[in-house]
């Protein structure tokens, strides 16, 4: 379909799903649609919008799924959207919102899919008031400032949480050691500080995705709980400050296939990973990690490794690899 949305559609009094997406739709939504006051479903995804929201979708009481992402909209996030008390998904992704995100979005009662990621937000994270019911909250590649909050381990059920490419500062909250059913966290790239928490690690038994990296200012140590993470698939923290060695029960981590923990101030020998014969990516180089790969350890790249790097270059390296990929 081409062309735009016309107003008559504020004429369709039954209206209760409508379906536009994947089309080369231009134009605005026009404000009418706040009259089809029976719609649930309303997916205008992967168009050519553009203009700001209507304060009209406010009116839609019966609304349980708005899809907007893939646009080019504008202007701020309409604070009625906060009254929808009947929305589950809300997807504004990948569009050009400005301004901050309405406090009462994250309260919603029913709200577990919101996607506001890929805008140019700005502000802080609201804070969550009451329980919710959250199980995916994108927020990342936004320009979002402030501390993250330590309320979002109200939401029980968040399974991914994605905060990452903002300028988010301070510590990793504690607090989030809550969310146990968390399987992705990706904090990645914002100026965070302090040391990893390590409740979190102790806490957090279904995570397999822990993405922190390009924090500079993180430091501490990688604490030893993190091989209390069976199901942990992907660890990376590289470009950070972290300091020490890599724990030994990094070692336990059956499950990993990457670990990715270059250009930090790591110390100290590569511990025994002989077993984690579903790894393919090892990054350890830009640090003072010393001493020899052992064997065992080599014996990986013939098994499932297929990046190894480490500070082995030249006549007298860090470590002595036999069995690196790269040496820097």
């Amino acid at each position: 379909l081409t062309g735009s949305i016309s107003d008559d559609i504020g004429r369709l009094k039954f209206l209760q799903y409508l379906y536009l997406y994947n089309n080369v739709l231009t134009g605005s939504i026009p404000s009418r649609i706040g009259d089809c006051i029976d719609v649930r479903e309303i997916d205008t995804s992967d168009n050519s919008l553009s203009s700001t929201l209507p304060e009209s979708f406010g009116q839609l009481r019966s609304l349980s799924l708005l899809a907007l992402f893939d646009n080019q909209l504008s202007g701020s996030v309409p604070e009625d959207l906060g009254t929808l008390g009947l929305l589950e998904v809300l997807y504004l992704d990948n569009n050009k919102f400005e301004g901050t995100i309405p406090e009462s979005l994250l309260n919603l009662p029913k709200l577990y899919d919101f996607r506001i990621n890929k805008n140019s937000l700005t502000g802080q994270i609201p804070e969550t008031k009451q329980a919710g019911v959250l199980e995916l909250l994108y927020l990342d590649s936004n320009g979002l400032t402030g501390f993250i909050p330590s309320s979002l381990s109200r939401h029980k059920r968040l399974a991914s949480l994605r905060l990452f490419s903002n300028k988010l500062i301070g510590a990793i909250p504690s607090e989030l050691s809550a969310l146990t059913s968390l399987d992705h966290l990706s904090l990645e790239f914002n100026q965070l500080q302090g040391s990893i928490p390590h409740e979190l690690l102790a806490s957090l038994s279904h995570l397999s995705e822990l993405y922190l990296q390009g924090n500079a200012e993180l430091s501490g140590t990688i604490p030893t709980q993190i091989g209390e993470l069976a199901d942990l698939k992907e660890f990376r923290a590289h470009d950070c400050s972290i300091s020490g060695s890599i724990p030994s029960q990094v070692g336990k981590l059956y499950r990993l296939e990457v670990l990715d923990v270059s250009n930090n101030k790591l110390s100290s020998s590569l511990p025994d990973i002989s077993q984690l014969e579903k790894l393919t990516h090892l990054k350890i180089g830009g640090n003072v990690i010393t001493g020899i790969v052992s064997n065992d350890n080599c014996e990986l790249t013939k098994v499932s490794l297929e990046e190894f790097s480490a500070d082995c270059a030249g006549s007298s390296p860090d470590i002595v690899c036999a069995c690196c990929s790269e040496c820097l």
